[in-house]
Formats: C-alpha cells, structure tokens, sequence
C-alpha cells in the first residue's frame, strides 16, 4: 500500500471515526432522554416515524445536490443540522417541539447519506494504482475506523452523565440525559472545522445551472434511475438491500425487550450500553475478516455474499430460540460480525458500475431502499412480536434472509462478481521471483 493510500485512508477513517462517535453518544440514550422529559412510549413510536419519513423523503434529493454542489459542503451541511438538532434535543421540553427537531434529524441524517463514502472512492480512484490495493479492502479499513467510532461514542455515551453528573446537580436547566449532549456541541463544531480543513472537496460536481434547483435535482435524480434501468446488475442488488432491511430490522428493534425479559433492565442497565457498543465492535472485526475470507473465495463476492446471507438466516434461526443469557449474547454479536463481513463485498459490487458523478446519488437511493425495507419490516415485526411472540419474528427474519441469499446466484451479479474476480485475482496474484 503506497503512502498516498494509506495516508486517504486514515483522513477518512478519523473523519467516519468522529462522526460516528457523535452518533454513537446520542443513540444509546435517545430514549432515557425523552422519557425525562415526559414522553410516552406511543410518542416515541412517532417521533421516530417523523424522523424516517423525512429522511427517506430527502435523501435522494440531497444525493442529487451534493453530486451537483459538492460532497463535503453537503456533508457540512448535515453536520451545522445536526448541532441544531443536539441542542434542541437539549432545550425542548414539549412534544411538538422534539417534533420539530426530529424532522431536522432526518434531514441531517439525508445530508449525511453517502456524501462522505462517495467522496472516499472518488479520491481513492485518483491516488490508487493498479497493483496496490482493492477497493473493498481500502472501504473495509475506513469502515473499521467507523465502527470503533460508534462502540466509542456509545460507551462514553453510558460514562458522561455519571461522571459530570455535578453539573445537571449544579444547573437546573442541564437535566441528567442532557449533560451528554452539552458535550457534543463543542465536539461537533470541532469535527466540522477539521472536516473543511483536511477533506477536499469532490471534482466531479455537476454543472452548475442554478436557474431552478428543482429541475436540476430532478435531472440528476432521473438520471441516476436512468443508470439502474440501464445496468442489469443494480435491480436485483437493490432489491437484496430492500429484502435485508425488511429482515435485519427485526434484530435492531426487538433484542432490547428480549434481553429485558432475561435480565432486571434497571439493575443491568450497564449491560444494554456495553452490548449496543460492542455490536459496532463485531461489525469492525468482520470488516477486517472481510479482507481475508474474501481470498478464500478467490474473490468471487457473489459466492461469498451468498454463504454470508445463508449463514444470517441460520444465526436468526438459532437466536429465536435462546432462552439464557449467555446464548443470547454470543448469537447476538456472532450476527454482527457476520454484517461486518458482509458490509465491504457488497459495497464493492455495488460501486463497480455507479459513474462517478452520479455516486452521491445512487449511493442515496441505496439507503432509501434498504430504509424503505427497514420501515416495512419494522411493521411486520412489530405485529408479529405483539400477536405472536419475538421467537417468531425473528424465525421469519431467518426464512427471508436463506430465501434472499440465492438472488446472488442471479446471471447479472454472478457474471459482475466473476469479473471483479478476474481482475482482482490478476492484479494479486503473486509475482514470479
């Protein structure tokens, strides 16, 4: 790995790191947050509701302008959002106002889609030559960096209000929850000004015709569907996306009512934060198991991704039917190390074929679709776990994931992944002496 590539790799490992951070400090307490300030269960259900809705709306349109205006601008701008967003969750007191500050969530969360990644392959393009490293490879390091970001900011996010607990005894308007999110004004105004500082800005913005933003976004929209009708590949790796928010969904919404249900939840609240931080630790050693397990199979991502996708499936299976604690937490975070594998080969697929100045933009319509599954999935669950039990929602996560992993035997991914693997195997294999 040449300088120039590991130096690209560590810029953005420490921007996706802090970022991730700053998510994973407001996650784990979101909820204690808002039942402080007097939020019932069912208003919970509707501030998130609120805040997938305008995320989902927006992201494609802001996938658009950030491939027209530029990707970190675009990223900034979710980033000055967010500060909004952290200190009105602090100074709200009302439902209609957490409302209001919900939908400027989904709205920072839209800004954020795909901005960042996108602007990484595009530089990795430019600095990489052929020989060096792949793309999976150089996307699994960053994604390592972000996923210790996360298990970090959600174990401080545990530590900090216990620790500065004087400050919410000293200050009446600095409630207990609050004092995490005091913190993360200064952190974020810091995080952006090394962003702009350190990041460049992407050379394959648009033209600009600032005549009618609208028409420009849908242009760009239109054009980005136009590569999906076009390629083969993208329909079925798009429907994989949708498939698997619809089923992992089930895991990251029903495993905290299960867990209460094999332990006293106020007595070992600690162990929620330490297992919702080490999930994104799992996630980080799959991501570097990703590099080597994919050399097992020569490369052909397909073939790997459909092992992976089979193996979920029976991990959900076997995780339906936990009834002790240890069980339950091994087959918990064996399902996210299996993500973490999975992550970096489907990403790589994915991005083959995307053309460069439509990458914020298809890489946006990715996320929506697999929200949009997320959203579906959420439902079914949900009626499922209340009419049924968790045991099967979950049962029925693991019949959807066995089912969906044979779309990779698809013509179009297949014959997509038997390429790659040509000219990955090609560029690595070793040198004659």
């Amino acid at each position: 790995m040449s300088r120039s590539v590991h130096a690209l790799i560590i810029k953005f490992g420490l921007v996706q790191a802090g970022i991730s951070a700053i998510s994973g400090m407001i996650a784990p307490i979101i909820f204690l947050l808002f039942m402080s300030k007097g939020i019932e269960l069912h208003e919970m259900g509707i501030l998130l509701a609120v805040a997938t809705i305008s995320t989902v709306a927006l992201e494609v349109p802001f996938g658009a302008l950030a491939d027209r205006y530029g990707r970190k601008k675009t990223f900034i701008a979710g980033e000055l959002v967010l500060l909004l967003v952290v200190i009105g969750f602090w100074w709200s007191s009302s439902f209609a106002e957490l409302i209001v500050f919900m939908i400027l969530n989904g709205l920072s969360i839209a800004l954020f889609s795909g901005t960042i990644d996108a602007l990484f392959v595009e530089q990795f393009k430019v600095v990489s030559r052929d020989g060096e490293t792949n793309l999976m490879e150089a996307q699994a390091s960053v994604n390592i960096f972000q996923m210790i970001g996360l298990a970090v900011g959600a174990v401080f996010s545990g530590l900090i209000p216990v620790w500065f607990s004087f400050v919410s005894d000293s200050y009446d308007f600095i409630g207990f929850y609050e004092v995490g999110f005091v913190f993360l004004v200064p952190l974020i105004l810091i995080h952006m000004l090394c962003t702009f500082y350190f990041v460049g800005e992407s050379d394959s913005m648009g033209e600009p015709v600032g005549s009618n933003f609208f028409r420009e976004v849908h242009s760009t929209i239109k054009s980005a569907f136009d590569v999906i009708v076009e390629n083969p590949v993208f329909k079925p790796l798009l429907l994989i996306d949708f498939i698997s928010g619809v089923a992992f969904i089930s895991l990251e919404q029903l495993w905290q009512p299960m867990l209460s249900t094999l332990v006293d939840s106020k007595e070992s609240l600690w162990l929620f934060g330490i297992l919702f931080a080490l999930n994104y630790v799992c996630m980080a050693v799959g991501q570097g198991c990703s590099i080597p397990l994919s050399r097992v199979f020569k490369n052909n991502y397909s073939n790997m991704l459909l092992v992976l996708e089979f193996c979920t499936g029976l991990l959900f299976f076997i995780f339906a039917i936990q009834s002790d604690l240890y069980g339950f937490i091994v087959v918990y975070l064996l399902l996210h190390v299996v993500v973490g594998i999975s992550m970096a080969p489907g990403s790589a697929m994915f991005h083959e074929k995307i053309p460069e100045s439509r990458r914020s933009t298809m890489l946006s319509v990715k996320s929506l679709i697999a929200q949009g599954g997320a959203t579906a999935g959420a439902l079914v669950a949900g009626y499922t776990a209340h009419y049924f039990s968790i045991s099967i929602a979950w049962s029925i996560a693991g019949f959807v994931f066995i089912i969906s992993s044979f779309l990779y035997l698809l013509p179009s991914i297949s014959n997509l992944s038997k390429d790659m693997a040509i000219v990955l195997n090609k560029r690595f294999q070793p040198q004659p002496e």
